[in-house]
């Protein structure tokens, strides 16, 4: 393993580099008896293609069995933990925000979208054999453009991983979307809020404020959450612009208070005191702590 602990990268695996600086921007490879048994906790995006095996997965305080023909979806900083029972065989696709840019991509898509920030369930997808076949198909496209190097493969590599993201949602949504989507439909409203809350974490303080948008009432709304997620809004709410603070304090060169008008606190001496509270570590000192 190349001797870098923030990234899981091996010798032999597929890289890609950017031309300018030389910095690595997205690889993939298989997944090693390293990696697992192991906490991580890494700086770029992660997805794992289990193809065959089965174990646990520990993230974000929650523990859930694995089987083959899964993906899990993970973003910076999430610690996880694979605990296979069965030897695992599958593939790993890293990369980093820069590379595939997340504000110029659709809410339900990007990295900021539900499939690498889905507090509410799980970042774990299964599929049948069958179509765990086609995101196969779709790497080796990836590794051809890898192997390529020329001129237009890192906008080939975006186009791919963008093509593999849809593919998930799509069938994911075909699968878990409700067949009437009425505003009255339980699962409409938490599918709707889930998308709002990616958008308005830092804007809407409240649940009066999801509310009125999904046009429904606070007390239904609330009862949705915690049917669905088994969780608060409040805690929600606290973990998104948590994790957003994360990753603004390590990847960004932005002033304290500037991170903190920009997740809504006002007062950047309150936004401190909160983030100390839930993370553990002052803005600073967290800061200082994982750039180093």
């Amino acid at each position: 393993m190349i001797e870098n602990s923030d990234y899981l990268l091996y010798e032999q695996d597929d890289s890609l580099f950017d031309e300018q600086n030389s910095s690595l921007l997205f690889w993939t490879g298989e997944i090693h008896d390293e990696i697992l048994n192991t906490r991580k906790n890494l700086l770029h995006y992660t997805i794992l293609l289990i193809q065959s095996g089965s174990g646990v997965l520990k993230f974000d305080l929650k523990e859930i069995n694995f089987f083959s023909n899964c993906i899990l979806f993970l973003a910076p900083y999430q610690t996880f933990l694979i605990q296979p029972s069965e030897k695992i065989q599958g593939v790993r696709i890293h990369f980093i925000s820069e590379f595939y840019c997340i504000e110029k991509n659709n809410a339900l898509i990007s990295c900021s979208g539900l499939l690498f920030n889905n507090y509410y369930q799980s970042n774990l997808y299964r599929f049948s054999p069958e179509y765990f076949e086609n995101f196969f198909q779709i790497l080796k496209s990836i590794d051809s453009e890898i192997k390529n190097k020329d001129s237009m493969s890192r906008e080939m590599i975006v186009c791919l991983l963008k093509t593999f993201l849809i593919s998930v949602l799509r069938k994911q949504n075909l699968e878990t979307l409700p067949t009437h989507s009425t505003e009255d439909n339980e699962e409409f409203i938490w599918s709707k809020f889930k998308v709002l809350l990616e958008d308005k974490f830092s804007d809407y303080k409240s649940l009066r404020n999801f509310a009125f948008e999904l046009q429904t009432t606070e007390t239904r709304l609330k009862s949705i959450i915690k049917n669905k997620s088994n969780s608060t809004f409040a805690k929600l709410l606290r973990q998104r612009i948590l994790l957003e603070a994360k990753r603004k304090l390590t990847l960004r060169d932005d002033k304290i208070y500037e991170i903190a008008q920009s997740l809504g606190f006002e007062d950047p001496f309150y936004f401190s005191r909160f983030f100390k509270k839930f993370s553990g570590l002052s803005p600073e000192n967290y800061r200082q702590k994982f750039r180093n």
